[in-house]
């Protein structure tokens, strides 16, 4: 261990050395810090012996000093981020929003990119928690998954657990688990155009738990590249891939169902669970298909483990999504949605201004949609949106007025 780092634990450890250091006259409280390693998601991290910890969730770790109201929870899984730049731009659309349903409202105070070892960069955030919380977090993209170590309490008591914060997001390591490294030798074999042997190395880290290789083995199982085709299988370890939060199992698992033709209702439930999933995780495609599903699917879409008949507002929400995104057939679809009349989202200036853009970006369909739009407008009220129109298309869909 080199001194900076001797140092950096002794002083975490044990505050007298930290007065002795300093020339500053503290209590002489002894800082033991034990150990946690969360090997299927390859970190370690210490924490204040005396905290509790909560283990029994495969994906989150928790660690307490309930009476003193300290917190720090650890979530750990598979993510559809590649990068830590794109974890820190979703940070960024959610700031000033509501991290759950209920929860405090959260805001960035400020930020810093971390390393933690061996060389994994990360981004450090301290944000306020509305009303009357603070939280320090750091986020980490290590081998397929994400990283979160959330620490938070009332801004009150945040001078007193800083410090035990600050040591408890300062000592996170990271290690090479077995799934990954046979992940990477899967990578590495199937750029040399040996299928057959990365098939082998990503089997092995399917079945170690690798979300990343079981999306890998569902894909070779369903093309037959480097073992034989096994449809049965294949939808397995899609599944299995898909319920860890693989975005790229949950995507094909459903468009492998829907390409099969007509689905008994097993299987088109199934499916439509994995659309909404993949919906849900950010892909575009998949909010598409799932807003077609809702306005004209007929039948019934799985949310939360219940059953829901067509709807159409729901179907317009998706549809803006995506239509915010430079879609021009949600755009149309959005817009056809707006204008009419005997649904209560009518709303013939947002479907005129809908309209327009998919028109702007090449529907056909939508311009004669659009006529029927400008009956219900006066010439001042189009003159008006058409602005609107031009700024929402210049802005590229982030600043809208209809």
């Amino acid at each position: 261990m080199g001194f900076c780092r001797f140092l950096r634990v002794a002083v975490m450890r044990n505050t007298w050395l930290l007065g002795l250091i300093l020339g500053l006259p503290v209590m002489a409280q002894s800082y033991d810090f034990s150990t946690y390693t969360r090997h299927a998601h390859g970190w370690t991290m210490e924490y204040p012996s005396d905290w509790e910890v909560n283990a029994t969730d495969p994906n989150y770790v928790e660690f307490s000093r309930p009476e003193e109201n300290a917190l720090c929870g650890v979530h750990s899984g598979n993510t559809r981020w590649t990068s830590i730049d794109e974890v820190w731009e979703f940070l960024l659309t959610q700031d000033g929003k509501q991290a759950r349903p209920g929860g405090p409202m959260n805001h960035i105070v400020d930020h810093e990119r971390i390393e933690a070892r061996p060389e994994v960069v990360g981004i450090r955030v301290n944000a306020e928690l509305v009303p009357g919380g603070t939280s320090l977090r750091s986020y980490f993209i290590y081998s397929g998954h994400l990283i979160m170590i959330d620490c938070e309490t009332y801004t009150s008591n945040w001078p007193r657990v800083a410090p035990d914060y600050r040591a408890i997001l300062d000592s996170v390591s990271f290690e090479r688990t077995q799934a990954a490294i046979a992940y990477d030798e899967g990578v590495a074999a199937f750029q040399k155009r040996n299928e057959s042997k990365a098939f082998e190395y990503f089997l092995k880290a399917a079945e170690d738990g690798d979300a990343r290789a079981q999306y890998s083995v569902g894909i070779m199982l369903h093309q037959g590249r480097g073992a034989k085709v096994n449809l049965t299988e294949a939808m397995n370890w899609l599944r299995r891939s898909a319920k860890h939060g693989q975005l790229g199992a949950q995507v094909a698992f459903w468009q492998i169902r829907f390409s099969a033709g007509t689905l008994m209702e097993p299987e088109l439930v199934e499916a439509l669970v994995w659309l909404r999933a993949a919906a849900e995780n950010g892909h575009m495609d998949s909010q598409f298909q799932l807003a077609m599903h809702l306005r004209y699917g007929g039948s019934t879409i799985v949310r939360d483990g219940r059953t829901y008949e067509m709807n159409a507002e729901e179907a317009l929400r998706w549809f803006l999504e995506v239509a915010r995104q430079g879609h021009a057939g949600a755009q149309y679809e959005a817009g056809a949605i707006l204008l009419n009349e005997s649904w209560k989202m009518f709303n013939a200036r947002a479907a005129y201004g809908w309209l327009s853009i998919a028109v702007e970006n090449g529907h056909q369909a939508a311009a004669e949609l659009k006529g029927s739009a400008v009956a219900s407008l006066s010439p001042a009220e189009r003159r008006a949106i058409d602005g609107e129109v031009k700024r929402c298309l210049a802005t590229q869909y982030s600043e809208c007025g209809f």
